[in-house]
């Protein structure tokens, strides 16, 4: 999927909306179909995107892309928590990854 966009850089919000229409696509949804952030479906996605190459850290943006949407709609989303500790481990081992890289090429 490409996103057209201005000279500007994409702040939080629009990539919100990038990874929920990823999701949305992901999960064979039409717009404005229920939105269903069950653990199974979520890791499913978050797997897809991972053997798409994408980093942890990403990721972790489209996990809390799609908390952040639950939020205002009064779903829980305690049962992404578990997820979310994993998904953040992951992101600090990646960060450790890059800093030795970074280090030990200087």
């Amino acid at each position: 999927m490409v996103y057209k966009t201005t000279q500007r850089r994409l702040n939080k919000q629009d990539w919100d909306r990038v990874w929920l229409e990823e999701y949305r696509l992901f999960h064979k949804l039409n717009p404005g179909d229920v939105f269903s952030i069950e653990t199974a479906k979520v890791v499913n996605f978050l797997i897809d995107i991972r053997r798409r190459g994408k980093k942890a850290w990403q990721r972790m943006q489209a996990l809390n892309a799609i908390k952040s949407f639950a939020k205002p709609l009064n779903m829980s989303t305690d049962h992404l928590d578990r997820i979310t500790e994993l998904l953040q481990k992951l992101v600090d081992a990646e960060k450790s990854e890059y800093e030795e890289e970074t280090t030990s090429s200087n």
